[in-house]
């Protein structure tokens, strides 16, 4: 997938040092991207043209305006990622690849610089947003948030894994006797039941009422038009993490 006018916005908002104003355009034979200095003591401003987006954003950053590999990142992020539309039945989104991950080392001799403070930061605020978004919804919909957070795992348990208490509770990261309390809730609630394991019918899974799926369904769409929102500013805020780590492992 080429970068289009608005990706490639979105990529110097991200990877701009300083505070410039950005044009683009695809209306010629080629891509073009004008960067202004906001300050009036800043520079004249800078005209960028090639064939697509991508080569004249690698222009800017041989140009010394924008991070090489912060540029070399997001590009890698958005050109991989196909035509996004989401799959409501699928849960994710179509043509989508898995960025491949990188390693990250501690910077040599444990230094950290101030980028590496403000990343983290961000990236923990970003969490928290999200996660703060979470227990709202789930307290509005009656629900105290561990509960939601066990209907989840019940019925996003990855098919290898079995619905038992245990399991729950190593997905949950809490105790059995914790685990054992927030299904008693909602088994009394009528939002889930007990299911015999149809291969060892000793073996009692825990599984969603249809009241329990409903509940959880509207819950899933807001959370998915959540994600769908901040999601481009999160993987901004761990692209911010990656980019500050992999510079000092560099240097």
């Amino acid at each position: 997938m080429r970068l289009r006018a608005a990706d490639a916005r979105r990529i110097l908002s991200f990877c701009l040092d300083r505070p410039f104003d950005v044009e683009l355009s695809d209306q010629g034979p080629g891509c073009t991207i004008r960067i202004s200095p906001l300050s009036e003591n800043g520079g004249a401003a800078q005209v960028f043209e090639a064939g697509t987006f991508e080569e004249t954003l690698r222009a800017a950053a041989e140009a010394g305006l924008v991070r090489s590999e912060c540029i070399e990142r997001q590009i890698a992020f958005y050109t991989a990622s196909g035509e996004r539309t989401f799959d409501a039945r699928a849960g994710q989104w179509s043509g989508q690849q898995t960025p491949e991950l990188v390693q990250i080392s501690p910077p040599p001799g444990g230094e950290l610089s101030l980028a590496h403070y403000r990343g983290l930061a961000e990236f923990r605020y970003q969490i928290r947003r999200f996660v703060s978004f979470s227990e709202r919804a789930a307290r509005a919909a009656g629900l105290e948030p561990p509960q939601h957070q066990l209907m989840l795992a019940i019925f996003g348990l990855p098919p290898s894994k079995r619905a038992n208490v245990a399991t729950l509770a190593e997905r949950m990261c809490i105790e059995l006797d914790a685990c054992q309390a927030l299904a008693d809730g909602l088994l009394n609630r009528g939002l889930l039941r007990w299911a015999a394991n149809p291969t060892d019918r000793r073996e009692k899974l825990l599984a969603l009422t249809d009241h329990g799926q409903q509940l959880l369904r509207n819950l899933t769409i807001l959370h998915r038009n959540q994600v769908l929102s901040v999601g481009p500013t999160f993987v901004q805020a761990l692209g911010a993490i990656l980019s500050s780590f992999e510079e000092e492992k560099a240097s």
